[in-house]
C-alpha cells in the first residue's frame, strides 16, 4: 500500500498522468509543429487496500460442546445472527427431568383442584367440615406451589441454553473461523472474527499532497468497472515515514470490493505547464528518444506520459520551437 506509481521524471516525476487542458489540439502546418507549453492537470496514482475498519469477535459465554456452527470464512453474516451454539454438558437430560416433574407437579396441582371444588361443594351442603375444607384448600396451595417451582427450574435451564447461542456481533462477513463442531469450549473462547461492515479502502500518499488529500473530488479509484469517484470517510493525524493515510468509500449504489484486494487510487494535484508533442513525429534511436527541429536537426528529448495520441516532452524542447517529420 502506498507504492506510487507513474512513468514521469523531472518536475512531478514518477506518477503523472491525466487529461489535457488549453489548446489540446495538433498545432501543425506546412512548415512543421509549433511547440508550445499547454497546461495539464497532473495526477498522482498510489495504490491501496479494501479493509475493515472493526473486526469484532464472537465468543462464547458459557462452557459447553460447540454445536450447529453454521458459517465458515467469507460468509456473509447480519448483526444478532445465530451462527453456532454452544451446549452445557448434560443440559439436555437436565432439562428432560425438569420437564418430567413439571409434568407430574401439573398433575397433582389438576387433582387437588378438582378435590377442593369437590370438598366446597360438600362443605356448601354441610357434609364436609371446615377442617377437611381447609385442608383441601392447603393441598391445593401447595400444588400451585410445586408447579411454580418446577417452572422456574425449565425456565432456568431454558435461560441458560439460550445463553449457548453465539450471536455475529456486526453485520459484514466472517473472516475466520476457529474451532469445529463438537469442540469443547470454555466461557470467552473464540468461535469467528468478523469483519464489520462497511469495508474502507485504506491509502496512503506523501504528506506533501495533504491538501489534496483533503479534497473528496481529488480522488478517483481506478476498478475493474472503470473510474469510481471515492469519499474520504477518515484522515488519520499521524504522519508515518512521510506518508498520511486515509480510508476512503465507494459511493452506497457501487458493490462492495473483497476484503483485501489491491485497488490504484488516482489522486489529482494540479495544473502545470507541459510540452505535448504527437508522438509521429517522436523517433528512437538506440534506446533514446529525438524530434527534428526544423531550424537545429535532430535533438535528444526526455519523455513523460502519454496523453491521448501526444507524448508529454520532460526536457529537450523550448517554447516557439517548430518541428518536422523525422
Amino acid at each position: 500500500m502506498g507504492r506510487e506509481a507513474g512513468s514521469e521524471t523531472g518536475g512531478e516525476a514518477g506518477g503523472e498522468a491525466g487529461g489535457e487542458a488549453g489548446t489540446g489540439g495538433d498545432k501543425s502546418d506546412q512548415t512543421g509543429y509549433l511547440v508550445a507549453a499547454e497546461r495539464v492537470a497532473v495526477s498522482r496514482v498510489v495504490h491501496a487496500q479494501v479493509r475493515a475498519v472493526e473486526r469484532p469477535e464472537a465468543r462464547a459465554r458459557i462452557a459447553g460442546l460447540l454445536r450447529d456452527l453454521a458459517v465458515d470464512e467469507g460468509d456473509p453474516v447480519e448483526d444478532g445472527q445465530i451462527i453456532a451454539r454452544v451446549e452445557p454438558v448434560k443440559l439436555d437430560a437436565r432439562l428432560a427431568v425438569a420437564k418430567a416433574k413439571r409434568a407430574q407437579a401439573e398433575t397433582r396441582q389438576n387433582r387437588t383442584r378438582r378435590a377442593l371444588a369437590r370438598a366446597e361443594e360438600l362443605h356448601a351442603d354441610q357434609v364436609m367440615s371446615q377442617a377437611d375444607l381447609d385442608d383441601a384448600r392447603e393441598a391445593a396451595v401447595s400444588a400451585d406451589n410445586a408447579v411454580d417451582a418446577a417452572d422456574s427450574e425449565v425456565d432456568t435451564l431454558l435461560a441458560r441454553r439460550r445463553r449457548g447461542d453465539i450471536p455475529a456481533p456486526a453485520t459484514g462477513w466472517v473472516m475466520e473461523v476457529m474451532p469445529a463442531n463438537g469442540s469443547q469450549m470454555q466461557p470467552g473462547a473464540l468461535i469467528a472474527r468478523i469483519a464489520a461492515a462497511p469495508a474502507v479502502i485504506r491509502v496512503a500518499v506523501p504528506e506533501r499532497h495533504l491538501d489534496r488529500l483533503q479534497e473528496a473530488m481529488a480522488l478517483t479509484l481506478e476498478t475493474a468497472s472503470g473510474p469510481q469517484e471515492a469519499e474520504l470517510v477518515h484522515l488519520y493525524p499521524q504522519v508515518h515515514q512521510g506518508r498520511v493515510e486515509a480510508d476512503l468509500r465507494l459511493p452506497e449504489d457501487q458493490p462492495p470490493l473483497p476484503l483485501g484486494r489491491r485497488v490504484a487510487v488516482r489522486l489529482r494535484l494540479e495544473e502545470v505547464e507541459r510540452f505535448l508533442v504527437p508522438e509521429r513525429l517522436i523517433s528512437v534511436r538506440h534506446g533514446l528518444t529525438f524530434v527534428e527541429r526544423a531550424d537545429h536537426g535532430r535533438t535528444l528529448i526526455q519523455l513523460g506520459a502519454r496523453r491521448g495520441a501526444r507524448m508529454t516532452v520532460l526536457s529537450g524542447l523550448r517554447t516557439g520551437d517548430r518541428l518536422v517529420a523525422p
